[in-house]
Protein backbone atom coordinates (compact mmCIF):
# COMPACT_ATOMS: atom_id res chain seq x y z
CA UNK A 1 0.00 0.00 0.00
CA UNK A 2 2.70 2.51 1.01
CA UNK A 3 4.94 1.74 -1.98
CA UNK A 4 1.98 2.37 -4.29
CA UNK A 5 1.11 5.61 -2.51
CA UNK A 6 4.68 6.88 -2.85
CA UNK A 7 4.32 6.54 -6.62
CA UNK A 8 0.84 8.03 -6.96
CA UNK A 9 0.27 10.62 -4.23
CA UNK A 10 1.11 14.14 -5.38
CA UNK A 11 3.41 15.97 -2.97
CA UNK A 12 2.95 19.54 -1.80
CA UNK A 13 3.48 22.32 -4.35
CA UNK A 14 7.09 23.43 -4.63
CA UNK A 15 8.25 26.99 -5.17
CA UNK A 16 12.01 26.60 -5.16
CA UNK A 17 14.58 27.09 -2.44
CA UNK A 18 13.33 28.33 0.88
CA UNK A 19 15.51 30.37 3.25
CA UNK A 20 12.92 31.97 5.55
CA UNK A 21 13.06 31.78 9.32
CA UNK A 22 9.90 29.65 9.14
CA UNK A 23 11.73 27.02 7.16
CA UNK A 24 14.84 27.27 9.36
CA UNK A 25 12.72 26.50 12.42
CA UNK A 26 11.16 23.59 10.54
CA UNK A 27 14.59 22.20 9.59
CA UNK A 28 15.82 22.37 13.17
CA UNK A 29 12.72 20.65 14.52
CA UNK A 30 13.22 17.93 11.90
CA UNK A 31 16.85 17.41 12.93
CA UNK A 32 15.87 17.26 16.61
CA UNK A 33 13.29 14.59 15.78
CA UNK A 34 15.92 12.57 13.89
CA UNK A 35 18.39 12.85 16.78
CA UNK A 36 15.71 11.56 19.19
CA UNK A 37 15.15 8.52 16.97
CA UNK A 38 18.91 7.98 16.57
CA UNK A 39 19.49 8.11 20.34
CA UNK A 40 16.66 5.61 20.84
CA UNK A 41 18.42 3.23 18.41
CA UNK A 42 15.44 3.46 16.07
CA UNK A 43 16.07 3.08 12.36
CA UNK A 44 14.37 5.78 10.30
CA UNK A 45 14.12 7.53 6.98
CA UNK A 46 12.90 11.14 6.97
CA UNK A 47 11.33 12.84 3.95
CA UNK A 48 11.92 16.57 4.11
CA UNK A 49 9.31 19.11 2.95
CA UNK A 50 7.63 16.72 0.53
CA UNK A 51 4.24 15.33 1.55
CA UNK A 52 4.38 17.44 4.70
CA UNK A 53 7.01 19.46 6.53
CA UNK A 54 8.41 16.16 7.78
CA UNK A 55 7.46 12.55 7.02
CA UNK A 56 9.11 9.72 8.91
CA UNK A 57 9.28 6.02 8.09
CA UNK A 58 10.60 4.14 11.12
CA UNK A 59 9.55 0.53 10.57
CA UNK A 60 11.88 0.01 7.59
CA UNK A 61 14.11 2.45 5.74
CA UNK A 62 14.29 0.42 2.53
CA UNK A 63 10.72 -0.88 2.24
CA UNK A 64 8.52 0.94 4.81
CA UNK A 65 4.91 -0.03 5.42
CA UNK A 66 3.76 3.03 7.38
CA UNK A 67 4.37 6.77 7.42
CA UNK A 68 4.12 9.42 10.12
CA UNK A 69 3.40 12.97 8.96
CA UNK A 70 4.42 16.10 10.86
CA UNK A 71 3.08 19.60 10.24
CA UNK A 72 5.49 22.00 11.95
CA UNK A 73 4.35 25.50 12.93
CA UNK A 74 6.12 28.11 15.03
CA UNK A 75 4.20 30.53 17.24
CA UNK A 76 5.69 33.69 18.78
CA UNK A 77 3.35 33.90 21.75
CA UNK A 78 0.28 32.36 23.29
CA UNK A 79 -1.15 28.87 23.01
CA UNK A 80 -2.81 26.87 20.26
CA UNK A 81 -6.54 26.46 20.79
CA UNK A 82 -8.97 24.17 19.01
CA UNK A 83 -10.65 27.27 17.52
CA UNK A 84 -7.40 28.31 15.81
CA UNK A 85 -6.85 24.85 14.33
CA UNK A 86 -10.37 24.57 12.91
CA UNK A 87 -10.69 28.06 11.38
CA UNK A 88 -11.54 27.68 7.65
CA UNK A 89 -9.35 29.58 5.20
CA UNK A 90 -8.02 29.08 1.71
CA UNK A 91 -8.56 26.11 -0.54
CA UNK A 92 -9.26 22.55 0.58
CA UNK A 93 -8.30 21.25 2.98
CA UNK A 94 -9.60 24.43 4.57
CA UNK A 95 -8.41 24.00 8.15
CA UNK A 96 -5.17 23.08 9.88
CA UNK A 97 -6.71 19.89 11.21
CA UNK A 98 -7.96 19.13 7.69
CA UNK A 99 -4.44 19.55 6.30
CA UNK A 100 -3.25 17.10 8.92
CA UNK A 101 -5.90 14.48 8.15
CA UNK A 102 -5.72 14.73 4.33
CA UNK A 103 -2.72 12.39 4.22
CA UNK A 104 -5.09 9.52 4.98
CA UNK A 105 -6.83 10.09 1.64
CA UNK A 106 -3.75 9.04 -0.29
CA UNK A 107 -2.02 6.76 2.18
CA UNK A 108 -5.00 5.09 3.88
CA UNK A 109 -4.02 2.67 6.63
CA UNK A 110 -0.34 3.37 5.91
CA UNK A 111 -0.78 6.80 7.53
CA UNK A 112 0.12 5.77 11.08
CA UNK A 113 -0.01 9.28 12.54
CA UNK A 114 -0.73 12.87 11.46
CA UNK A 115 0.87 15.17 14.02
CA UNK A 116 0.80 18.93 14.54
CA UNK A 117 4.11 20.09 16.06
CA UNK A 118 4.84 23.50 17.57
CA UNK A 119 7.06 25.27 20.06
CA UNK A 120 3.95 26.77 21.67
CA UNK A 121 1.78 24.93 24.22
CA UNK A 122 -1.77 23.73 23.55
CA UNK A 123 -4.87 24.97 25.29
CA UNK A 124 -7.19 21.97 25.08
CA UNK A 125 -9.70 20.50 27.48
CA UNK A 126 -9.05 16.84 28.23
CA UNK A 127 -11.58 14.05 28.68
CA UNK A 128 -11.27 14.25 32.49
CA UNK A 129 -12.23 17.95 32.44
CA UNK A 130 -8.72 19.29 33.12
CA UNK A 131 -6.82 21.64 30.81
CA UNK A 132 -3.56 20.90 29.07
CA UNK A 133 -0.52 22.72 30.49
CA UNK A 134 2.89 23.80 29.23
CA UNK A 135 4.13 20.37 30.35
CA UNK A 136 1.73 18.57 27.99
CA UNK A 137 4.24 17.65 25.29
CA UNK A 138 2.11 15.04 23.55
CA UNK A 139 -1.69 15.02 23.28
CA UNK A 140 -3.69 12.47 21.30
CA UNK A 141 -7.10 13.17 19.82
CA UNK A 142 -8.60 10.37 21.89
CA UNK A 143 -7.51 12.13 25.11
CA UNK A 144 -9.45 15.32 24.31
CA UNK A 145 -12.75 16.29 25.87
CA UNK A 146 -16.01 15.98 23.92
CA UNK A 147 -16.28 19.68 22.99
CA UNK A 148 -12.80 19.85 21.45
CA UNK A 149 -13.29 16.52 19.69
CA UNK A 150 -16.60 17.71 18.24
CA UNK A 151 -14.96 20.95 17.09
CA UNK A 152 -12.25 19.04 15.22
CA UNK A 153 -14.76 16.61 13.70
CA UNK A 154 -16.93 19.44 12.38
CA UNK A 155 -13.86 21.01 10.78
CA UNK A 156 -12.98 17.71 9.11
CA UNK A 157 -16.55 17.43 7.81
CA UNK A 158 -15.84 20.45 5.58
CA UNK A 159 -13.46 18.42 3.40
CA UNK A 160 -13.87 14.78 4.45
CA UNK A 161 -17.47 13.66 4.75
CA UNK A 162 -18.21 11.05 7.42
CA UNK A 163 -17.91 8.21 7.93
CA UNK A 164 -14.13 8.55 7.69
CA UNK A 165 -11.55 5.79 7.57
CA UNK A 166 -9.24 5.70 9.37
CA UNK A 167 -11.02 7.38 12.23
CA UNK A 168 -9.42 10.68 13.19
CA UNK A 169 -9.08 9.50 16.78
CA UNK A 170 -6.52 6.92 15.69
CA UNK A 171 -4.20 9.22 13.74
CA UNK A 172 -4.45 12.86 14.89
CA UNK A 173 -1.87 13.96 17.47
CA UNK A 174 -0.50 17.23 18.85
CA UNK A 175 3.09 17.57 19.99
CA UNK A 176 5.11 20.34 21.62
CA UNK A 177 8.75 20.46 20.58
CA UNK A 178 11.53 21.66 22.87
CA UNK A 179 13.14 23.50 19.93
CA UNK A 180 12.66 27.25 20.52
CA UNK A 181 11.37 29.59 17.83
CA UNK A 182 14.49 31.74 18.25
CA UNK A 183 18.03 30.61 19.11
CA UNK A 184 17.28 27.24 17.57
CA UNK A 185 20.88 27.08 16.28
CA UNK A 186 22.24 27.23 19.83
CA UNK A 187 19.67 24.68 21.00
CA UNK A 188 20.56 22.18 18.26
CA UNK A 189 24.29 22.48 18.91
CA UNK A 190 23.57 21.62 22.52
CA UNK A 191 21.26 18.81 21.43
CA UNK A 192 24.07 17.36 19.29
CA UNK A 193 26.33 17.29 22.34
CA UNK A 194 23.85 14.90 23.98
CA UNK A 195 24.13 12.58 20.98
CA UNK A 196 27.90 12.65 20.46
CA UNK A 197 29.01 13.41 24.02
CA UNK A 198 30.69 16.53 25.37
CA UNK A 199 34.18 15.06 25.83
CA UNK A 200 34.86 13.51 22.45
CA UNK A 201 36.75 16.27 20.71
CA UNK A 202 34.21 16.10 17.89
CA UNK A 203 33.80 19.51 16.21
CA UNK A 204 30.12 19.91 17.08
CA UNK A 205 29.76 23.23 15.27
CA UNK A 206 31.06 21.74 12.03
CA UNK A 207 28.84 18.67 12.43
CA UNK A 208 25.81 20.89 13.09
CA UNK A 209 26.48 22.94 9.95
CA UNK A 210 26.92 19.81 7.85
CA UNK A 211 23.63 18.28 9.03
CA UNK A 212 21.60 21.47 8.59
CA UNK A 213 23.09 21.96 5.11
CA UNK A 214 22.15 18.39 4.14
CA UNK A 215 18.61 18.77 5.48
CA UNK A 216 18.18 22.14 3.74
CA UNK A 217 19.53 20.82 0.45
CA UNK A 218 17.12 17.90 0.40
CA UNK A 219 14.15 19.96 1.57
CA UNK A 220 14.82 22.48 -1.22
CA UNK A 221 15.29 19.83 -3.92
CA UNK A 222 12.52 20.28 -6.50
CA UNK A 223 13.41 17.33 -8.72
CA UNK A 224 10.52 15.44 -10.28
CA UNK A 225 10.40 12.07 -8.51
CA UNK A 226 8.23 9.22 -9.74
CA UNK A 227 9.54 6.19 -7.83
CA UNK A 228 10.26 5.52 -4.15
CA UNK A 229 13.98 5.21 -4.90
CA UNK A 230 14.00 8.63 -6.59
CA UNK A 231 12.06 10.18 -3.71
CA UNK A 232 14.38 8.62 -1.14
CA UNK A 233 17.47 9.63 -3.11
CA UNK A 234 16.50 13.29 -3.52
CA UNK A 235 14.32 14.14 -0.55
CA UNK A 236 15.24 11.90 2.35
CA UNK A 237 17.82 11.60 5.11
CA UNK A 238 18.15 8.32 7.03
CA UNK A 239 19.73 7.05 10.23
CA UNK A 240 22.65 5.47 8.38
CA UNK A 241 23.52 8.86 6.86
CA UNK A 242 23.24 10.57 10.23
CA UNK A 243 25.47 7.96 11.85
CA UNK A 244 27.93 8.21 8.96
CA UNK A 245 28.21 11.98 9.50
CA UNK A 246 28.79 11.46 13.24
CA UNK A 247 31.36 8.72 12.61
CA UNK A 248 33.19 10.86 10.08
CA UNK A 249 33.36 13.66 12.65
CA UNK A 250 34.68 11.21 15.25
CA UNK A 251 37.54 10.15 13.02
CA UNK A 252 38.66 13.75 12.68
CA UNK A 253 39.34 14.30 16.37
CA UNK A 254 42.66 14.54 18.24
CA UNK A 255 44.60 11.30 18.24
CA UNK A 256 43.04 9.94 15.04
CA UNK A 257 44.12 13.07 13.19
CA UNK A 258 47.59 11.59 13.59
CA UNK A 259 46.69 7.96 12.96
CA UNK A 260 49.11 7.60 10.02
CA UNK A 261 52.03 8.40 12.32
CA UNK A 262 50.75 6.11 15.05
CA UNK A 263 50.18 3.35 12.51
CA UNK A 264 53.81 3.63 11.41
CA UNK A 265 54.92 3.28 15.04
CA UNK A 266 52.79 0.16 15.37
CA UNK A 267 54.27 -1.30 12.16
CA UNK A 268 57.80 -0.63 13.49
CA UNK A 269 56.79 -2.48 16.63
CA UNK A 270 55.80 -5.48 14.43
CA UNK A 271 52.09 -5.19 15.22
CA UNK A 272 49.92 -7.10 12.76
CA UNK A 273 47.42 -5.45 10.42
CA UNK A 274 44.59 -7.05 12.38
CA UNK A 275 45.91 -5.64 15.67
CA UNK A 276 46.30 -2.16 14.21
CA UNK A 277 42.76 -2.11 12.85
CA UNK A 278 41.35 -3.38 16.12
CA UNK A 279 43.34 -0.81 18.06
CA UNK A 280 42.02 2.07 15.97
CA UNK A 281 38.44 0.79 16.29
CA UNK A 282 38.89 0.46 20.06
CA UNK A 283 40.17 4.04 20.26
CA UNK A 284 37.03 5.32 18.57
CA UNK A 285 34.82 3.21 20.85
CA UNK A 286 36.62 4.45 23.95
CA UNK A 287 36.31 8.12 23.03
CA UNK A 288 32.64 7.63 22.21
CA UNK A 289 31.98 5.89 25.54
CA UNK A 290 33.91 8.52 27.47
CA UNK A 291 32.01 11.31 25.73
CA UNK A 292 28.69 9.72 26.68
CA UNK A 293 29.93 9.56 30.29
CA UNK A 294 30.00 5.78 30.42
CA UNK A 295 30.94 4.98 34.03
CA UNK A 296 33.81 2.61 33.24
CA UNK A 297 35.36 4.88 30.59
CA UNK A 298 35.00 7.96 32.82
CA UNK A 299 36.67 6.18 35.74
CA UNK A 300 39.57 4.95 33.61
CA UNK A 301 40.04 8.41 32.12
CA UNK A 302 40.19 9.99 35.57
CA UNK A 303 42.78 7.44 36.73
CA UNK A 304 44.93 7.92 33.62
CA UNK A 305 44.80 11.71 33.88
CA UNK A 306 45.86 11.55 37.50
CA UNK A 307 48.82 9.37 36.56
CA UNK A 308 49.73 11.72 33.71
CA UNK A 309 49.73 14.73 36.04
CA UNK A 310 52.07 12.88 38.41
CA UNK A 311 54.53 11.77 35.69
CA UNK A 312 54.77 14.78 33.37
CA UNK A 313 58.57 14.59 33.12
CA UNK A 314 58.53 10.88 32.26
CA UNK A 315 55.93 11.44 29.53
CA UNK A 316 57.81 14.41 28.07
CA UNK A 317 60.95 12.28 27.87
CA UNK A 318 59.36 9.71 25.53
CA UNK A 319 59.92 9.86 21.76
CA UNK A 320 56.87 7.92 20.57
CA UNK A 321 53.25 7.67 21.54
CA UNK A 322 53.68 3.95 22.16
CA UNK A 323 56.44 4.71 24.65
CA UNK A 324 54.28 7.37 26.32
CA UNK A 325 51.45 4.86 26.50
CA UNK A 326 53.76 2.40 28.20
CA UNK A 327 54.71 4.98 30.85
CA UNK A 328 51.09 5.90 31.46
CA UNK A 329 49.84 2.32 31.65
CA UNK A 330 52.62 1.41 34.09
CA UNK A 331 51.61 4.23 36.45
CA UNK A 332 47.83 4.20 36.12
CA UNK A 333 46.01 2.59 39.02
CA UNK A 334 43.12 0.86 37.29
CA UNK A 335 39.68 1.28 38.86
CA UNK A 336 38.39 -1.84 40.55
CA UNK A 337 36.34 -4.16 38.35
CA UNK A 338 37.19 -2.20 35.20
CA UNK A 339 36.05 -3.97 32.03
CA UNK A 340 39.11 -2.65 30.13
CA UNK A 341 41.91 -5.10 29.50
CA UNK A 342 44.21 -6.23 26.71
CA UNK A 343 43.91 -4.33 23.46
CA UNK A 344 40.93 -2.21 24.63
CA UNK A 345 42.95 -1.00 27.62
CA UNK A 346 45.94 -0.26 25.37
CA UNK A 347 43.72 1.78 23.05
CA UNK A 348 42.27 3.79 25.94
CA UNK A 349 45.70 4.47 27.40
CA UNK A 350 47.05 5.62 24.02
CA UNK A 351 44.17 8.11 23.75
CA UNK A 352 44.89 9.44 27.24
CA UNK A 353 48.65 9.54 26.57
CA UNK A 354 48.15 11.54 23.37
CA UNK A 355 45.91 14.05 25.15
CA UNK A 356 48.31 14.31 28.08
CA UNK A 357 51.21 15.16 25.75
CA UNK A 358 49.33 17.46 23.37
CA UNK A 359 46.95 19.08 25.84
Amino acid sequence: MLASALQTVTPREKSGATTSSRFAFQAHVSLAKMLDLHDADTDFRALLDYYDDLTIFSDSTADPSEARFFQIKGKKSGSWTAAQLVKPEGKAPQTVVGKMYHHTAGFGASAAACTFVSNAPFSFTLSDGTKTTSDSVSVEFSALGKDDQDSFRKALDLDFKPPRSPDEASVLKFERTSVPLTDYEVFLRGRLVITVGDDTGIPVNALYRLLIEEITKRANDTSDCTTPSEIFGSKSFCRAELQSAISAAETRFSVLDHWAIIDEELKDASRSTKDRIRLRTSMISYVRARGKRDAAATALSAAARLAASQHVTDLDGTETLIAAGGVLQLNTVLPSQTPFSGLELEAAILVEAFEAIHG
